[in-house]
C-alpha cells in the first residue's frame, strides 16, 4: 500500500469512529505506514460548541485512593466566570495499562465579553475496573499517551 493511501486510510478510520491512539499505532504498524502518519490520523482531543469547549489537559498522578481508585491534578485557563468548568475523566482500559484522558469543559461567553485569563487547578477521583497495583496508568492527551504512573526512574 503507498503512503498516501495509507494515510488516507488511517485518517478515516480515526475519524470515523473513536480509535485510541494504541489501536491507530497499531494499524499503523500493520499498514507499513509511517510514524508521521500516527500523529496525523489521531483526531484532536477537543471540542467547541455554543455550549462551550472541551479541551482534553495533561494531568499529573497525585495518589491512590483505594485498590481501584486513583486521584489526578489538572490545571487550565478560563475566564473565571460562572458556571465554573466541569471537569471528568475518561478511561479506557486494556490489558496491563488504562489510558486516563481528563477533559476540562468551560462553558461558552457571551460574544463580546471580555475575558481576562485564570489559571485553575483541580483534581479528578477517578475509578478503574482492575486494580491499579496490575495497570500502568498513561496520560491520554498526549499523542502517543505519556506515561504517568508508575513513574519511570530514569
Amino acid at each position: 500500500m503507498n503512503r498516501r493511501k495509507a494515510n488516507g486510510v488511517l485518517r478515516l478510520i480515526a475519524n470515523a469512529v473513536h480509535v485510541d491512539a494504541f489501536a491507530v499505532a497499531v494499524l499503523c504498524i500493520a499498514m507499513g505506514a509511517p510514524v508521521s502518519a500516527f500523529a496525523r490520523a489521531i483526531p484532536k482531543a477537543s471540542s467547541t460548541s455554543r455550549a462551550g469547549t472541551t479541551v482534553a489537559r495533561p494531568w499529573q498522578f497525585e495518589r491512590k485512593l483505594g485498590a481501584k481508585t486513583v486521584e489526578i491534578s489538572l490545571s487550565w485557563t478560563d475566564c473565571g466566570r460562572r458556571p465554573a468548568p466541569t471537569r471528568r475523566a475518561k478511561v479506557v482500559e486494556r490489558p496491563g495499562r488504562a489510558i486516563i484522558t481528563a477533559l476540562v469543559h468551560t462553558p461558552a461567553s457571551s460574544p463580546g465579553t471580555p475575558c481576562k485569563r485564570v489559571r485553575k487547578k483541580g483534581k479528578i477521583r477517578v475509578r478503574l475496573d482492575r486494580p491499579i497495583s496490575s495497570l500502568k496508568l498513561y496520560d491520554g492527551s498526549f499523542t502517543p499517551p505519556k506515561l504517568r504512573w508508575p513513574e519511570s526512574g530514569g
